[in-house]
């Protein structure tokens, strides 16, 4: 993004930024997600449920593969709609492989991607929502282990997506796949999902890009927090919107 004055920000200043951000994000949190589940003026939320990730084992690991996750709910966007069901289309994902940390103890995939498909018409459209790259060159996407909790291992995977809109349009956003579940400390093979949930942000003009910024962190924030996730969660969502400035 570059800045509207005519000197480019340091370091410094850009931490500061990227603190002030992350503080508006937090303060306004609440304001994103209405009773009702519908988003922020130009931001879509899509929920999606239960599923299950497949990998391979050992040296045979090379990321995370999600065919078939339903969704769930469907709202905001330029309608600014609002559509929940048991199965509304189908979100699916890959990762790449590990670049740090551990399958059982937590790390970053390399960047894969995602794609949301609607089959029961929202605002009157079906077909595939959203396509893209989920992760990033830099940032890859966060797997998250939060211990054991009751009979299970719980695990999030937490990142930013860029890609095509509908109609061409070319989006960015946030999605948390929250929780997968192991009996054991994973190492591969398959892992339950029980939902997830994506945020989508129309692009804002150059002069308003901090706002834009703004708005993606405000309603996936939001969305974590409606959906239970846990504190880590919610530390790695700061990471991520201060990693856009």
């Amino acid at each position: 993004m570059q800045c509207p004055v005519p000197f480019a920000l340091g370091s410094f200043a850009k931490k500061i930024a990227g603190i002030a951000v992350v503080t508006v994000v937090f303060a306004t949190a609440a304001l994103a997600h209405s009773t009702t589940g519908t988003c922020l003026a130009n931001t879509l939320c899509i929920d999606n449920g239960a599923g299950s990730a497949t990998s391979g084992v050992g040296k045979a690991f090379a990321g995370l593969t999600l065919n078939t996750s339903p969704v769930t709910l469907v709202s905001g966007g330029p309608s600014g709609g609002y559509l929940a069901g048991k199965d509304l289309g189908n979100v699916s994902f890959t990762t790449g492989g590990l670049t740090s940390g551990t399958l059982g103890g937590g790390g970053t995939f390399g960047a894969g991607s995602i794609t949301i498909t609607l089959t029961t018409p929202y605002s009157g459209f079906t077909g595939v929502l959203f396509t893209g790259t989920f992760g990033s060159a830099t940032s890859g996407i966060s797997w998250i282990a939060n211990g054991k909790a009751g009979s299970n291992y719980q695990y999030e995977l937490v990142g930013p997506v860029s890609g095509t809109f509908e109609g061409g349009i070319t989006v960015s956003g946030e999605t948390a796949q929250f929780f997968f579940n192991s009996k054991k400390p994973f190492d591969g093979g398959t892992i339950s999902l029980s939902s997830g949930s994506t945020t989508l942000v129309t692009p804002e003009p150059t002069v308003l890009g901090l706002m834009g910024i703004g708005m993606v962190g405000i309603a996936f924030v939001a969305k974590l927090k409606a959906r239970g996730a846990k504190t880590r969660s919610m530390r790695t969502a700061a990471k991520l919107v201060e990693g856009l400035i």
